[in-house]
């Protein structure tokens, strides 16, 4: 169910999305710079894009993880959310983990519009999970977004420089 024009650009521009990457998309990443074979996790993310409507409905997100700074983890992840909302009906949103807690310092507000758009929208980036210090009101409002969006079925997609495994959090 392909969206027009007008509509994806409009939700581009409300998705937080970094200006260098609000209009690039799957064709833009340079997937060739790796020097590895990358063609399963190519795949992976094409597939996840052609069959989103499925994976959304099942709630599935993505995990983007590479211990190297700076290999696209970002760009990558904002190439996926320009695809889905040029393709797909609903609010797409793009978050650094970091932001989301400064958002969030002076006390969790869920009438805050930025902060509900972030519970609500369809599909979320979270941007470099497991960079944030471990303390207990960080763990509690990581955990109040992430377990909100995973019992609503919504779409969540991370990247980190830690391995899945790794992360000091629930």
């Amino acid at each position: 169910s392909q969206v027009s024009k007008k509509i994806a650009a409009f939700r581009q521009e409300r998705a937080r999305i970094p200006k260098e990457y609000e209009n690039k998309s799957g064709k833009d990443f340079k997937w060739d710079i790796y020097g590895d074979d990358v063609t399963e996790a190519k795949n992976t993310v094409g597939q996840y894009v052609v069959r989103y409507e499925e994976f959304q409905s099942k709630g599935m997100g993505l995990y983007i993880y590479s211990t190297e700074r700076g290999s696209g983890k970002t760009m990558l992840s904002c190439c996926i959310l320009n695809e889905i909302s040029r393709r797909y009906i609903g609010s797409v949103k793009f978050v650094n983990v970091m932001d989301f807690l400064e958002m969030t310092k002076k006390g969790f507000n869920y009438d805050d519009p930025e902060i509900e758009a972030l519970y609500i929208c369809k599909t979320l980036v979270i941007d470099d999970i497991g960079t944030q210090l471990d303390k207990a009101w960080v763990n509690t409002v990581l955990y109040r977004l992430i377990n909100d969006r995973y019992n609503n079925h919504r779409v969540t997609i991370y990247t980190s420089n830690i391995e899945v495994k790794d992360l000091k959090m629930d």
